[in-house]
């Protein structure tokens, strides 16, 4: 049988994709990826960034008394700050405080004046009643306003007014960290009995610096445990573990508000293995111990699950290899096993660390006046005092304090001490 006589075709290789569609390509997915994390980033622009950018400009926002007083500011742009101001700036604060009476706004103006100056809401008031009611008493207005109250013949107020004549001031700042600007513009501290948000900060330091180490000393050996037991102890420790991320956190801190009392179970039992006696009870609740120890209890697994996750992976091999070379189990220990487990108590110090900085509940539940931090403050200008400024203020020095932290945190990984090249 006669085959028909073609010509053989080899079959051709596919062609290639050009670079134009490799692009189109490319670009197509990566508008597939923005499309799925787009909710994410509008999640976190609208209740993350905004409210902190929000905060920041808060904690420096002066409209309030900046757009009120206008007058009486263009009288003190020139004013150095000793001695009194011209008369100009008695007249022009007269006018902008009867203005503000007659159209019932003085209240926020002196209220935020008085945030800044003890008892300038009061003498606000006082001035624009004995004002309005002698409209035609002669004199200077500087012999007015000094025969109303004596403390218009000094700088101080007046520095205070003069100070909030922009719509930024530093002077919400400054007081966070227990400073205050004078007349003249210079910086000075808050009297002394006016100084508190340093020591509260001081205080805020000590505490989680305290919890963090107490998470680490408890945290280890359990974490080791965990990486070294078989596998259904392992499980039964890690449910454990993982217990107090089920209770609530009000009821874990009333839990230990009632252990520490002078009659709780914790006291009773020092007294009954005589190590406190019966009359001389300590107080352990409403202390910077109390804190110290309920927020060691919220925040250990923030310390173990880290130090596990890293101990899991360190191979025992290396620890026998040591051993095997002549080093003693306490050398092995700290010359082999801890380096390796270095990272893990680097990332656990850090969780713990920061969470500790912020927390509010347990501190105002069971620290009493030693136990405070700096989230009660913050809480206190929100809730109470209504002293919005200063409360973003001493937001703005928390946030700062954990991003010196984490940068510092940042600096010590990248450092051969983490194992990394410098």
């Amino acid at each position: 049988m006669n085959m028909p006589n073609t010509a053989y075709v080899p079959p051709t290789a596919p062609s290639l994709p050009t670079d134009r569609q490799y692009r189109h390509v490319k670009l197509r997915a990566q508008f597939r990826a923005l499309l799925l994390i787009l909710p994410l980033v509008a999640f976190l622009a609208a209740f993350f960034l905004f409210p902190i950018v929000q905060m920041l400009y808060r904690s420096v926002d002066t409209t309030t008394v900046a757009i009120p007083l206008a007058e009486v500011h263009a009288q003190l742009k020139n004013w150095s700050g000793e001695n009194s101001p011209p008369e100009g700036a008695y007249r022009a604060l007269a006018k902008d405080l009867l203005t503000l009476d007659d159209h019932d706004e003085l209240g926020p103006v002196a209220r935020e004046l008085s945030y800044r100056y003890a008892g300038f809401e009061g003498l606000l008031r006082k001035t624009v009643r004995q004002l309005d009611g002698n409209q035609g008493t002669q004199g200077t207005w500087k012999h007015r306003f000094v025969d109303i109250d004596p403390r218009w013949g000094t700088p101080e107020p007046w520095g205070v007014i003069k100070h909030s004549s922009g719509t930024i001031t530093a002077q919400n700042l400054l007081a966070a960290v227990d400073l205050r600007q004078t007349a003249t513009g210079s910086v000075a501290l808050q009297p002394a009995d006016q100084r508190l948000y340093l020591s509260v900060f001081t205080n805020t330091l000590v505490i989680s610096v305290s919890a963090t180490l107490a998470c680490l000393l408890l945290g280890f050996p359990v974490a080791h445990l965990l990486s070294t037991a078989r596998r259904s102890t392992a499980t039964v420790l890690m449910m454990l573990v993982l217990l107090p991320f089920w209770t609530s956190l009000l009821v874990r801190t009333s839990g230990w508000l009632v252990i520490l009392q002078t009659n709780g179970p914790l006291v009773d039992l020092l007294v009954w293995l005589r190590m406190v006696a019966e009359n001389a009870r300590p107080q352990l609740a409403y202390t910077r111990f109390a804190s110290i120890v309920a927020m060691t209890h919220i925040l250990l697994p923030f310390m173990i699950l880290p130090l596990y996750s890293v101990m899991k992976g360190i191979s025992k091999d290396y620890v026998r290899a040591a051993r095997s070379l002549g080093a003693g189990p306490v050398k092995a220990f700290f010359s082999v096993y801890i380096p390796q487990v270095v990272p893990g108590i680097g990332a656990g110090a850090m969780m713990v660390f920061i969470s500790a900085l912020g927390f509010y509940i347990t501190p105002a539940l069971v620290g009493g006046s030693q136990g405070q931090m700096v989230g009660n403050l913050i809480a206190y200008h929100m809730q109470s005092s209504l002293n919005w400024g200063l409360a973003a203020a001493l937001s703005v020095g928390l946030l700062v304090l954990v991003a010196g932290i984490f940068w510092m945190f940042r600096t010590l990984a990248s450092a051969e001490l983490l194992g990394a090249p410098k």
